[in-house]
């Protein structure tokens, strides 16, 4: 094969992956088509709605959206109908074979308005005027969020969209609803449910910990951050908000489940230069004095006045357990201890003591690497953060490695555990002593059904702290 041939291959590869897997790591999300349990909706109504939709919701950071077209050609290629996709069913076995994670349903259950009336033209680029006359018009939409892996409903929600008179009535550019008294207002009635749709998917994703995740990678000054997030691996607009935070402890459920993170909001930030790799912010809320390369952002659509800013000296000391027990109890002193000596009178020489031969002294022990507390410690026992406080390296190497184990808790808890197991082992290969992080890698390798890959890590473990209980626990369970 020629180097031509080769580089073609290569590329091809690379388109293969971007296209299935989703623009560098974003989420893939399907909009289905909605069902019609309203009285006199059309399919055109129908099919303007799903594109209004996958327009507005393709415009969040961190999420990619397949089209409608892409979906119904890999129905046809199954031998499944198109408009089969309407059925939840036959939408996640598509939805599946186009790798999206999660499918976007539901129905219209509401498509009114109480009057009609006509349109004012105005040439403003692709809307076509202002609708005048009308009264009210409404729609609600019944929403499902389905996962596409395993089919399950994971959310269901209504929104109602309304516009009025007063509201002025934009006729969109979507389509379809002209056919109608008040179409004008119906639009804009549409309009408004679906971005109120969007709000609430966008949360949900958020919750979910779904979407891209992001970092601050440095901070100029008093007003300017720099986040790797940008128009090309985000999605990301000027104005766009993004909360920059930090992961506290996990919440662990009764069975020892990660129910979740505790959060700490440190600052906001709005985009205003975007490139296509990273974007610069202003601070918005919050200060610059707060804020530190490596703590993670991620999009923010809720109400600004609302967020609570905690300080980062707070916030730290809610990530972890109560400090650190001493390693042992301090040493007893040994042989006869010196006798406090009053000083020498300054006008005569004090009388010379005789030699007297010296106490025999304690030998010095070694010291094994990385000492350990006593049987009971938290160093043998806890799964959590407090035991990186004992490891016998710098304060910055141990915030170093918080960033990326608070990263692994974040992605664990969200059952994204294969970003889990990266961020647990880029943990411990910034200190190779760092068997938390060892021992969590090997529980996200489980979680991903990767047996091998979990004994290895379990062993690592062991090897670095042969008495930490949860790894032996765990491999007497697990790695049989």
């Amino acid at each position: 094969m020629n180097v031509r041939n080769i580089r073609w291959s290569v590329l091809f590869l690379l388109m293969t992956v971007f296209f299935v897997t989703g623009a560098w790591g974003e989420t893939r999300v399907a909009v289905v088509d909605f069902r019609n349990n309203a009285e006199g909706v059309t399919d055109a109504v129908r099919l303007a709605l799903t594109d209004m939709l996958t327009t507005e919701l393709g415009r969040t950071p961190g999420v990619s959206v397949l089209e409608r077209s892409r979906l119904e050609a890999i129905a046809k290629e199954q031998r499944l109908a198109a408009s089969g996709l309407v059925e939840e069913s036959t939408a996640v076995q598509v939805g599946r074979l186009a790798g999206v994670q999660m499918i976007i349903t539901g129905a219209i259950t509401e498509f009114s308005s109480t009057k009609s009336g006509g349109i004012l033209p105005l040439p403003i680029g692709s809307f076509g005027g202002i609708a005048v006359g009308q009264e009210k018009a409404f729609v609600t939409l019944d929403v499902r969020t389905i996962d596409a892996e395993t089919g399950r409903v994971v959310r269901t929600f209504r929104q109602r969209g309304e516009a009025d008179r007063d509201m002025g009535g934009i006729v969109t550019s979507y389509g379809g609803f002209g056919q109608y008294e008040g179409g004008g207002l119906l639009g804009s009635a549409a309009y408004d449910c679906v971005m109120k749709v969007v709000a609430q998917i966008r949360q949900d994703l958020q919750m979910m910990g779904l979407g891209s995740s992001h970092h601050v990678v440095d901070v100029k000054g008093k007003d300017a951050v720099i986040i790797d997030a940008g128009a090309m691996n985000a999605n990301v607009n000027p104005n766009t908000l993004f909360e920059v935070y930090g992961q506290g402890e996990p919440i662990v459920g009764i069975g020892g489940e990660i129910l979740g993170v505790d959060k700490y909001s440190y600052a906001l930030l709005q985009c205003f230069d975007v490139k296509a790799q990273y974007s610069v912010c202003r601070i918005v809320k919050g200060s610059s004095s707060n804020i530190q390369r490596g703590d993670m952002v991620e999009p923010f659509y809720g109400n600004a006045e609302a967020v609570k800013i905690s300080s980062r000296a707070l916030g730290e000391i809610g990530s972890s357990q109560p400090a650190p027990q001493p390693l042992g109890p301090a040493p007893q002193p040994v042989g006869p201890q010196p006798q406090p000596v009053a000083p020498a009178p300054v006008t005569a020489p004090a009388p010379q003591p005789q030699p007297v031969a010296p106490a025999p002294q304690p030998q010095p022990q070694p010291v094994a690497p990385a000492p350990l507390p006593a049987a009971g410690g938290i160093a043998n026992t806890s799964e959590s953060m407090d035991i990186i406080d004992l490891y016998p390296i710098d304060m910055g190497l141990k915030n170093q490695i918080k960033i990326a184990h608070r990263g692994g808790y974040h992605n664990y808890a969200n059952k994204q555990y294969a970003k889990a197991f990266q961020a647990f082992v880029q943990a411990y290969e910034l200190y190779q002593g760092n068997y938390l992080d060892a021992y969590w890698a090997a529980r996200a390798a489980h979680k991903r059904g990767q047996i091998k890959e979990m004994k290895k890590w379990l062993d690592i473990t062991l090897s670095i702290n042969p008495a930490y209980q949860p790894a032996m626990e765990y491999k007497a369970k697990y790695a049989k």
